[in-house]
């Protein structure tokens, strides 16, 4: 499921741009600007038998472009910052045919990067879990 929600951010991303968006950690070898998403940590909580409530921190960190002096573009920095807290506005995106909420938002920009965390919910099935309940049979009703 991590896999399937940082898809789904990458492509929200790269719908509004046209930047280089990472999922792993490439190393020094990396272009500017470009975008890394990554798992941060999750939790997991029982809502019922059935059913899972799963807490996940998703980090977007955008590595703004240096000027010809080799300093960040500050002016690019603030904006796209501004573009992605667009992007996730709504407080929910799709994932195939679900919806994931965004609990909070946090983060901006620090030295050349911006760093944004995203506390998402995601509730689901406990398919492998859950033995089914007891049915009745036969039912005898007397009037």
């Amino acid at each position: 499921m991590i896999i399937e929600i940082i898809t789904a951010i990458s492509t929200l991303i790269a719908q509004n741009n046209d930047l280089t968006v990472y999922i792993q950690n490439v190393g020094k070898d990396f272009e500017r600007p470009s975008f890394l998403i990554s798992h941060i940590n999750g939790s997991t909580n029982d809502l019922n038998r059935n059913v899972l409530d799963n807490n996940i921190f998703i980090q977007i960190v955008y590595y703004a472009p240096w000027d010809e002096y080799d300093n960040v573009d500050a002016e690019n920095q603030y904006n796209m910052h501004d573009t992605l807290k667009e992007i996730f506005k709504k407080g929910y995106f799709k994932m195939g045919d679900r919806a994931v909420k965004i609990i909070q938002l946090t983060g901006g920009p620090r030295d050349a990067e911006i760093y944004l965390t995203l506390n998402l919910t995601i509730t689901e099935e406990k398919q492998d879990y859950v033995q089914p309940a007891p049915s009745a049979e036969k039912i005898n009703i007397k009037f």
